[in-house]
């Protein structure tokens, strides 16, 4: 995965746990990441690894 690749799932993922979480405010309930990794390889390509936490408001 290059940058730009990485750059747009991040932001993808950060838009849909906005989305999620202003479902979940009325169940008292929230996810958060709870992890994120973010490596990069010999050639340069990147890869992401995130863990996502539900949380009781």
């Amino acid at each position: 995965m290059t940058f730009t690749e990485a750059h747009y799932v991040l932001n993808f993922i950060s838009k849909n746990l906005e989305q999620l979480n202003s479902n979940y405010v009325y169940s008292g309930m929230k996810v958060e990441i709870e992890k994120l990794k973010i490596k990069t390889s010999n050639n340069q390509t990147l890869k992401i690894n995130i863990n996502l936490k539900s949380k009781i408001l």
